[in-house]
């Protein structure tokens, strides 16, 4: 993800982009989704996520991410995850600067809820 648009005398502009998922995942009993990042943003930078609902499910909107896991949807019930769609919005501020070129990892786990 690449910033490009910032106005003089305001933050810059976030950077979006957007992927989906579907899959079919043996269990029983309610389930959450969790995300984690493998290596904390750089300063004055977030990266959060929003995950739509799978059927039965509650997303918690845009979540910022960091090393530790995230709850970005709870109370899934049924077995079937169709066409979630996941919105990455990276956020650098002004103080952040010129930004190295480097990558993150996010991982998405789905775990036992409550």
């Amino acid at each position: 993800m690449v910033v490009t648009t910032a106005v003089a005398g305001f933050q810059p502009s976030p950077a979006v982009a957007t992927s989906s998922f579907s899959t079919s995942l043996p269990f029983v009993g309610q389930r959450k989704i969790t995300g984690r990042l493998d290596i904390n943003m750089p300063a004055n930078t977030a990266l959060s996520v929003r995950l739509t609902a799978p059927s039965g499910g509650t997303s918690l909107g845009n979540v910022n991410l960091d090393v530790t896991a995230r709850d970005l949807v709870i109370a899934v019930t049924p077995p079937f995850f169709t066409n979630v769609t996941i919105n990455y919005i990276f956020t650098p501020t002004v103080a952040a600067g010129v930004i190295p070129a480097s990558s993150r990892t996010v991982t998405f786990t789905v775990a036992a809820y409550p």
